[in-house]
């Protein structure tokens, strides 16, 4: 029979709950393997129920020697992934159940293990009464669990995944409570080398152990100088069956070197994987770079040409501006009322006086307002005064003479301004006038509005 434990990388992620094969290094896989081949004596030709048996290969190398292992996993991912990978081994199976809700029947299990799952409840009576009840009479129950003082209180370490820990005495009483014969074994993990008489008739015994302090320090000792990281107790509920079926002192020994071999292949392709991850990486950040800077010099090809066709649609409108202007020219105007005034009132001369008509008078509530060089002016009311006329006279230094019933809001003397005109435009309703300037300045006087003038536009024109 090949006893040989499976070492080969297990497709399991590894987070630390549990011994995977292949991953989370040589000491665990170690630790777990020499419980696992010190208890297949007494597994032999038994049914015993794994619990917690996680990946499962310790169940499927118990199933080599007993008669029938169940392996029992609260993670469906774990016990899912046992059921593929040992579906060969027809003693052996796998559920997902937690530890205190086994589904065995009462008293039909010869042998129960329970390795690192202890320190993983909160209620340990509970898991002890659920093995008090799948246990034969004669059975015998094997536990481990890490002790608190070494492996957790003097590193000062804490494991995320324990939510219970023990100490050794804590331990004793609590498996005494429902098993009266144990024996406690300690299980500390060493590395070294053995040296031995070959032509020794019994060379498993008479070893001295002799211990490494320091560079260079080797001195002899025992098995007590050393402290027990883990406590392991084979109990039973009576001495009879506790001495037919014990533990005894033992060595483990990775004699092919193939666990700590196969940490470094693993180890190796872990490497080759992070690497490539790190190249892939790299060059999707290079393509990113690449994209982004090719995106950039598009965006800004697009400014350019949108700054471009900004400063030709201003140019068209400066144009259309300046066409307006001049189709608009107050002078044009003046000259068209002029025109009208001498078919009315008789011949009139335009230098340098002007004359126009106001279409209607001052309204009921107008308000007079001064005269504003260039602002504008909300009319007090847009309806005229049908049947009222007046003109205004504006002089060539801008002052205004208002006649008729035409409201007087003022010229450019009263302003302080000096200025050649080219004459005064009044406002539809009458209510207000523009006096124009030879440059094409623009003034308002009541309530006219002021919509610029051609200076503003950078325009020289003689008006």
């Amino acid at each position: 029979m090949d006893d040989r434990i499976n070492v080969e990388r297990a497709d399991l992620e590894w987070t630390g709950e549990r011994d995977i094969p292949g991953q989370g290094g040589p000491h665990i896989a170690y630790e777990h393997r020499h419980r696992y081949l010190a208890v297949l004596p007494i597994a032999r030709g038994q049914v015993v129920v794994d619990l917690g048996c996680g990946e499962g290969y310790g169940s499927a190398w118990l199933a080599r020697a007993a008669e029938h292992v169940v392996g029992v996993d609260i993670e469906a991912v774990a016990v899912q992934h046992a059921h593929e990978r040992y579906a060969h081994m027809t003693n052996l199976e796998f559920v997902t159940s937690d530890a205190c809700h086994v589904p065995v029947r009462d008293g039909t299990v010869g042998v129960v293990v329970c390795f690192e799952a202890l320190e993983h409840l909160e209620r340990h009576d509970m898991l002890l009464a659920e093995v008090d009840r799948i246990l034969a009479p004669n059975g015998v129950f094997v536990v481990s669990t890490p002790a608190k003082a070494v492996y957790a209180d003097a590193p000062d370490h804490q494991n995320p995944f324990h939510v219970h820990e023990l100490y050794r005495a804590e331990f004793e009483v609590l498996l005494r409570a429902r098993f009266p014969d144990l024996e406690v074994l300690g299980q500390h993990l060493v590395a070294g080398s053995l040296l031995w008489p070959l032509d020794a008739e019994d060379s498993r015994s008479g070893f001295d152990l002799l211990l490494t302090r320091g560079a260079g320090s080797l001195e002899p000792a025992s098995v007590h100088d050393l402290e027990a990281v883990y406590l392991v107790a084979v109990c039973a509920r009576s001495p009879h069956a506790l001495a037919a079926l014990t533990l005894h002192r033992s060595i483990s020994i990775d004699a092919d070197h193939e666990i700590v071999g196969y940490d470094v292949t693993g180890t190796q392709r872990r490497l080759e994987r992070l690497t490539a991850e790190l190249t892939a990486h790299e060059e999707y950040e290079s393509g990113l770079d690449s994209a982004l800077s090719e995106e950039l010099h598009e965006s800004e090809l697009l400014v350019e040409r949108l700054r471009d066709e900004v400063e030709h649609s201003q140019s068209q409108l400066l144009r259309l501006q300046v066409a307006r202007a001049r189709k608009r020219s107050p002078l044009r105007r003046m000259k068209k009322g002029t025109k009208r005034l001498g078919g009315g009132f008789g011949r009139v001369s335009v230098v340098p006086f002007v004359v126009f008509i106001a279409l209607g008078g001052r309204l009921p509530g107008a308000v007079d307002r001064p005269p504003v060089a260039g602002m504008s002016v909300e009319p007090a009311d847009q309806q005229p005064r049908l049947g009222v006329q007046g003109y205004w006279i504006v002089g060539a230094d801008g002052s205004v003479s208002a006649f008729g019933d035409a409201p007087d809001f003022g010229g450019l003397p009263e302003l302080g301004v000096e200025l050649e005109v080219a004459g005064i435009a009044p406002t539809p309703h009458g209510l207000g006038y523009w006096i124009i300037g030879k440059q094409g300045q623009v003034f308002t006087f009541g309530n006219a509005f002021y919509f610029g003038g051609l200076p503003e536009l950078g325009v020289e024109l003689d008006v």
